[in-house]
């Protein structure tokens, strides 16, 4: 497991050291979209759409732990951010990871929590009672976040081939779409989201889009909490 942290975000570290204790797990130091020095030890591109400093940071900062993995020769990695509660990932990980052993194969990447306000797709495991995998397109394509993702080895290489081994750094000119962390990783790789919020957001306000604490995380968060207790009596018959 590997978790993005801000070196000054020391309250952020502590709470995802503390959750991650019983667990093998590495720290990957963020980077800071505001330092274009740091940003530019990462990838050479400008904004392209008006990106903001903080997606601009947080994309740097994902692409630097999939190169950590990369480096480190690992078949997959589990990337977390570090504003969230594990609780239900504690509970229910061997369902998570039966899913994925069941999928790895098909797709590159699970992505296993989203902060899109609809809750489209927890909305689905309520209704359907059943754990499923979607692609992330058409019904599934504005599943926001980059908060947690399971990434194995052919996506990995995948975000590699805009590597540039002999610069160290990584060009992301033929990525012709948003410079988001979610937005593009989620493109390159073969994704599939998961209906079911194996993480959930805490009262740590975003570092990128402040506004959208009341708007958007506070719902979602707010929502998998009010029925936390219904989603883990139909997992728990789905793990029985």
């Amino acid at each position: 497991i590997y978790y993005i942290n801000m070196k000054k975000d020391k309250k952020r570290n502590k709470w995802m050291q503390k959750q991650l204790k019983n667990y093998s797990y590495k720290r990957i130091e963020a980077i800071d979209g505001k330092n274009k020095k740091q940003l530019s030890n990462i990838f050479i591109n400008l904004p392209k759409m008006n990106e903001s400093q903080g997606e601009l940071g947080c994309l740097a900062s994902h692409l630097k732990a999939i190169k950590t993995a990369y480096q480190n020769n690992l078949g997959e990695v589990l990337i977390l951010e570090d504003d969230l509660d594990l609780e239900l990932f504690h509970k229910y990980k061997d369902i998570l990871f039966k899913k994925w052993n069941e999928n790895r194969e098909k797709i590159n990447l699970i992505q296993i929590f989203t902060n899109s306000y609809s809750c489209k797709v927890y909305k689905d495991f309520l209704s359907k009672k059943e754990l499923n995998i979607y692609p992330v397109v058409d019904e599934f394509k504005d599943m926001w976040g980059a908060q947690g993702y399971i990434i194995n080895k052919e996506g990995i290489d995948k975000i590699m081939k805009y590597y540039d081994i002999e610069k160290d750094i990584f060009n992301l000119d033929k990525f012709d779409s948003y410079l988001k962390s979610d937005v593009f990783l989620y493109s390159v790789c073969n994704t599939n989201i998961i209906n079911f919020p194996f993480l959930n957001l805490t009262k740590f306000p975003s570092t990128i889009h402040k506004k959208h604490d009341a708007i958007i995380r506070d719902p979602v968060m707010n929502f998998i909490n009010a029925n936390k207790k219904e989603m883990m009596e139909i997992i728990y018959k789905i793990e029985l």
